[in-house]
């Protein structure tokens, strides 16, 4: 697994959140009371089949080490990925989602995974 400290090399600041947003972060706290979000990215998450449990131990600990130091942490995987399992996000958890375009010489098949572990 690769961590980058995304909040050393920019710094992404909430100024205004919408009404509802505001009620909502009283109870979940999603955005510091300052507005600054100390990004950090986990990448390149590889584990071997059966071993999902010592992925997500792994996740864990560095959220654990790290937690003095960022306050949010990003991972992008493709959701029919082993990963799901890795990673339970809450319900509750801001979600976003990307299409990928790609074009080349072979057909692509839904059953191959677009973002791999």
């Amino acid at each position: 697994m690769a961590i980058v400290e995304q909040y050393r090399l920019a710094e992404m600041r909430v100024l205004h959140l919408p009404a509802a947003m505001r009620l909502i972060n009283k109870v979940v706290k999603l955005v510091p009371s300052d507005g600054v979000l100390k990004q950090v990215a986990a990448s390149q998450i590889w584990f071997a089949p059966g071993q999902e449990s010592a992925a997500r131990f792994l996740y864990e600990t560095i959220c654990w080490e790290w937690d003095k130091r960022r306050n949010t942490v990003t991972v992008f995987f493709d959701p029919r990925s082993p990963l799901r399992v890795v990673l339970p996000i809450p319900i509750w958890m801001p979600k976003t989602s990307f299409v990928i375009a790609v074009a080349g010489p072979e057909i692509l098949s839904e059953k191959r995974l677009l973002y791999p572990v």
